[in-house]
């Protein structure tokens, strides 16, 4: 029945014994130590947890230790107990499990302890048991370890999608600066012809052409009408003139509002192409984060 359970507790419980067994290389190895704490010098299993920030592995602890017991986990320092929870790895019998989580400049190491029957699990006592709990920890660092980079991916990713809203907001501005130049373009041909239409009122045959005929008498081209000077009218030349001041100020205005936008166009596509920049490098942060995945 021995023999049969430890077939159990690889094959189920421990993910990280079959890859080992397979010869894959095991990243995250659990190792047996002995560390003070609140009971005094005991024998525990620890691991490093490479990424691991300590509010990231208290909320997975939690969720990974506690089963089937009403007991939530305390602290005291640097030391979390859950108190009879139960771990199928360690049989029926409910388990008292305390930890130690100290950051370091690579992470998080988390220690942990297993009281089951009264007896801290050690290779020495349980090796069954102490078989369990190194799995238990190597497969719980890398989840977390998984989830952290997997979160460090979705932040980054959100950061690539403001770069890439920003360089749509440059894109729609550059097509702002365009269509504001096309249309300033049609009010001065618009202004042009009220130019033209407000010189008819001094002089109505001013652009009148007539035929011109070869020797055949045929027509071949258009000449502009012959002058004929007539009087004009003072006032309406005043009138005609204050209206075309007008006009040529529309036009002064149109011309301006061309200049101011084309001379932001440079810098739009200078904007852009430091943004496209941005978006590869992010993209490239991206892929070296993911890639901390591969040993896994």
């Amino acid at each position: 029945m021995k023999l049969r359970y430890l077939f159990i507790i690889t094959l189920i419980i421990s993910p990280s014994l079959q890859a080992f067994s397979m010869g894959k290389k095991e990243p995250f190895v659990a190792a047996e130590t002995t560390m003070q704490m609140s009971r005094g010098e005991q024998p525990c299993f620890s691991v490093q947890i490479p990424e691991a920030s300590l509010e990231t592995v208290e909320y997975h602890w939690e969720r990974t230790i506690r089963h089937k017991t009403r007991s939530r986990m305390e602290r005291e320092g640097v030391e979390y107990l859950v108190q009879e929870t139960h771990l199928k790895a360690m049989g029926e019998n409910p388990v008292n499990v305390w930890a130690i989580m100290m950051e370091n400049e690579n992470g998080l190491q988390l220690a942990a302890f297993f009281e089951s029957d009264s007896v801290f699990v050690s290779e020495a006592s349980t090796p069954v048991k102490a078989a369990a709990a190194r799995a238990l920890l190597a497969d719980f660092a890398r989840e977390v370890y998984t989830t952290t980079v997997e979160h460090q991916v979705k932040e980054q990713e959100k950061v690539l999608k403001g770069l890439e809203r920003d360089l749509k907001h440059l894109e729609k501005d550059n097509d702002k600066l365009h269509r504001e130049i096309a249309m300033a373009q049609s009010d001065i041909g618009q202004y042009q012809a009220d130019l033209d239409q407000n010189r008819l009122k001094l002089y109505p045959a001013s652009g009148r052409t007539v035929p011109v005929y070869n020797d055949k008498g045929e027509e071949i081209d258009r000449a502009p009408a012959p002058y004929t000077p007539r009087k004009v009218d003072p006032d309406l030349k005043k009138e005609v003139d204050k209206e075309s001041r007008k006009i040529r100020k529309k036009i002064a205005r149109a011309e301006a509002r061309i200049r101011k936008s084309e001379s932001k166009i440079p810098r739009n596509l200078a904007e852009q192409e430091s943004k496209l920049r941005e978006i590869e490098a992010q993209k490239q942060y991206i892929e070296q984060i993911e890639s901390k995945l591969d040993i896994l």
